[in-house]
């Protein structure tokens, strides 16, 4: 009967049967301790002393000093399961880790602070938080049905902006800003807005960006004093006049276009060779691009610098990539290849776990 109840734990947590198993500290009666896949890292942000990851389970910190290795999970304080992405606000020094589900937890002086306003609104419709931006203590939230602003000092919702077409709610796959101009990059375009106007939740404050193919906009980021937009696979510059070509590349797949302010890095993906990445970037002195080219760079979804030149990669299939002085160094912590258990054995102090799914026959 045991053996059946536990065939039944297709997702998170694993029934611990001894000491022996896994080679960890024994667990007291009623204990439990998550045995969770790692290495499908889809965020990562830097953090000062360490970097935050996650993957599409929970999330793991890596401390650079001491090379040690933290799981977050819901045994750990987390309020909810499937972590969407993280991101750490260096001006409040808060940790922001967004749910698929769109629940939200802050993270400050190891408080955790649950926001979980947007989980609890009942639409119609796709509910899924897809990028974040930080400008002071504010959050400004892409979503799949326009843009929520978090303020994060008082930890509340301040507003909400429904900016497709007359009004209904559009994609918004990514969100930053200028001095003058709010720039959100929605499924129906590169929509803008006057920062400093009077009610930028009227969506007729928001207008489709001009001199840009008429297509979905996917990336959207402020870097070197100038705004670039991934269209088509196709990175566009304004130079605050007009919109120019700027970067793209046969068979090669945008995922991500990240900026901070002295790097920005574009990571890709082949679309002619399975599972083959590679992460370009430039500098405020460089023109694009220089690359980052390895077997271990597969599938990159998100990469950032620290202060140390050190580029820390999430790749989907090889977990936190440690990229410094030519070095490729994977990190991710022990565990299952898989969230998707079949089935499991415990024998001789060892546990058997079989990953995969059945079909109808």
């Amino acid at each position: 009967m045991l053996f059946t109840l536990m065939q039944r734990f297709t997702l998170f947590s694993l029934l611990i049967f001894s000491s022996a198993v896994f080679g960890q500290i024994p667990l007291g009666i009623g204990e439990w301790r998550t045995h969770v896949p790692h290495r499908n890292a889809t965020s990562v942000t830097d953090a000062g002393d360490r970097v935050y990851v996650s993957t599409n389970v929970f999330f793991f910190s890596f401390h650079k000093s001491n090379r040690e290795i933290q799981r977050f999970d819901k045994i750990t304080g987390l309020s909810d399961v499937g972590v969407n992405l993280v991101r750490f606000n260096p001006f409040n020094q808060t940790l922001l880790v967004a749910y698929e589900n769109t629940n939200i937890d802050l993270i400050q002086n190891n408080t955790i602070i649950n926001i979980s306003d947007i989980r609890r609104k009942l639409m119609v419709g796709e509910k899924r938080i897809n990028h974040v931006y930080f400008e002071g203590n504010f959050a400004y939230l892409s979503m799949s049905f326009g843009v929520v602003i978090l303020d994060m000092s008082k930890r509340e919702i301040s507003d909400t902006w429904y900016i497709g077409l007359n009004g209904d709610d559009v994609r918004v796959n990514a969100f930053t800003a200028d001095e003058d101009r709010f720039y959100a990059a929605t499924q129906e375009g590169l929509k803008t807005a006057n920062r400093n106007a009077p009610n930028l939740a009227n969506f007729n404050e928001w207008s489709l960006e001009a001199g840009l193919p008429v297509s979905q906009a996917f990336h959207a980021v402020h870097f070197n004093e100038k705004i670039y937009v991934n269209v088509r696979d196709t990175l566009f510059e304004f130079d605050g006049s007009n919109w120019n070509y700027f970067y793209a590349q046969q068979q090669w797949k945008i995922e991500n276009v990240i900026a901070d302010d002295n790097n920005m890095i574009i990571t890709e993906s082949s679309e002619t060779a399975s599972y083959n990445g590679r992460i370009g970037y430039l500098n405020t002195n460089l023109t694009c691009c220089n690359y980052y080219n390895n077997p271990l760079i597969r599938l990159p979804l998100d990469a950032a610098f620290d202060e140390q030149g050190t580029l820390w990669a999430a790749d989907f299939l090889e977990g936190l990539l440690e990229i410094k002085n030519n070095s490729f160094n994977p990190i991710f912590p022990n565990g299952p290849g898989s969230e998707r258990v079949q089935n499991l054995a415990a024998h001789k102090g060892n546990v058997w776990v079989a990953p995969g799914g059945v079909d109808e026959r």
